[in-house]
């Protein structure tokens, strides 16, 4: 290993990618480090309709794809960086003494946010790196197309994320909930930021022109000169728009963070300002004045979103009246009753666990393994820090849990597939 050498070798969407490789960017020119990034392959790259992302010489250009990118990385035998505090040689020293222990893999997060730095030397520094970044032809133009179109520097934007849920093209696990921003919560935004202008950023079109019509919003689209973008277009288009309004309203979002610092404007993540006391009485009050425009399942995730949030910090009947509301509004997701189980049985309603784990056993014995595949609930089994919080019963250790504990920990385990799964619970109906 070269020391003095940091490397972004993120594996999961083109917004936190992008923010690692604009992050060691900005180390090189302060630290004067070697920057190096790989660009894997991934799931998201093989048609799917779930992630903005493309090849690495769909979105660079050759020249930079030639100074900076990596063929090939093996990322185990590494660790990443430690957050660092402090001023411009402050980071220099930290950068170098971390590097030689290994730690060279640049984070997505905001890592400048404790640089202490003057404001205009630190604008100076993301404008410069900013212009280092060479697209392809393709991605090019719909930059210089957005900056020949003048976009007013007084908008606000407000982006929802892809839309876990909005849009029907995410599974709805709990953890994403800090990500998207669903469309109770959106609406509530737009009312608080009366009087601004407001472009609103999402993947869903039809609904989009839903909202803007009915709030005066901004129409993005029209700025897009009705091209026919794919969804990596679309995306890189969105982050470019979004880097020239004055400030973004998002959740914990790779492209809102990215736009923000591409554009040296303030991104606030939307549940760093919703009192999280007020979010069940924002969700019920938004459902009352915009029900024409809400489907079952936006507001199903809105309550989730309450539930997740508020896990472990409000007590019991808080938490089971968000998820019982998230329930009655997303009837056939099992995921919701699995969640409800969950809350009941760690509280010692164990008979009331039991009658949900029953539910659930039921209603998978009514699916065909293509459908079992797909649901919510199997898919949240896969992801390990969801499990791990909300899933006591399914742990081996607890011998009275209601749900086939030994049987869902090895298929957590990778011990067993889905199929087996599959057909171990509809057993037990």
């Amino acid at each position: 290993m070269i020391r003095n050498t940091i490397y972004a070798v993120r594996e999961d969407g083109l917004g936190e990618r992008l923010c690692s490789i604009f992050n060691g960017l900005v180390l090189e020119e302060i630290a004067g480090v070697d920057f190096k990034f790989y660009w894997p392959s991934s799931k998201y790259l093989k048609g799917s309709i779930t992630q903005a992302i493309g090849s690495v010489e769909e979105i660079f250009s050759e020249e930079f794809i030639q100074k900076y990118c990596l063929r090939s990385f093996e990322k185990e035998q590494y660790k990443y960086m430690q957050p660092i505090e402090g001023d411009v040689n402050k980071y220099v020293m930290e950068v170098n003494n971390q590097n030689r222990e290994g730690c060279c893999l640049v984070p997505q997060n905001n890592i400048f946010r404790k640089l202490r730095i003057e404001k205009n030397k630190k604008s100076e520094i993301f404008k410069k790196v900013s212009e280092q970044i060479k697209y392809s032809d393709n991605i090019a133009l719909i930059k210089k197309s957005l900056e020949d179109n003048n976009v007013s520097d007084d908008l606000t934007a407000i982006h929802i994320r892809a839309g876990d849920i909005i849009y029907g093209k995410y599974s709805i696990y709990p953890d994403f909930s800090g990500k998207v921003i669903t469309l109770p919560l959106v609406l509530h935004i737009i009312s608080s930021l009366e009087g601004k202008n407001i472009a609103l950023f999402g993947q869903e079109e039809d609904m989009m022109k839903i909202i803007t019509k009915k709030f005066g919003l901004i129409d993005v689209l029209e700025y897009y000169n009705g091209n026919e973008y794919t969804t990596l277009e679309k995306a890189m288009a969105d982050i470019f728009f979004m880097s020239k309004c004055s400030k973004i309203f998002s959740g914990s979002s790779g492209f809102s963070r990215f736009a923000s610092m591409i554009g040296m404007i303030e991104n606030k993540n939307v549940f760093d300002i919703l009192n999280l006391k007020d979010i069940g009485c924002i969700i019920d009050g938004e459902v009352l004045k915009n029900r024409e425009i809400l489907n079952d399942k936006q507001i199903a995730y809105s309550y989730l979103i309450a539930f997740n949030k508020s896990y472990g910090k409000f007590d019991f009947d808080i938490l089971r009246g968000f998820i019982e509301k998230a329930i009655s509004y997303d009837v056939d997701n099992i995921l919701y009753n699995f969640l409800y189980s969950v809350l009941l049985y760690v509280n010692g309603f164990y008979a009331e666990s039991e009658y949900q784990i029953n539910i659930i056993l039921r209603k998978i014995s009514h699916m065909t393994y293509e459908e079992f595949e797909k649901s919510d609930f199997k898919r949240m089994l896969k992801r390990s820090n969801t499990v791990e919080k909300y899933a006591p019963i399914i742990k081996p250790s607890k011998k009275n849990s209601p749900l086939n504990a030994e049987t869902v920990y090895r298929f957590f385990n990778g011990d067993i597939d889905e199929e087996i799964l599959y057909q171990k619970l509809i057993k037990k109906t």
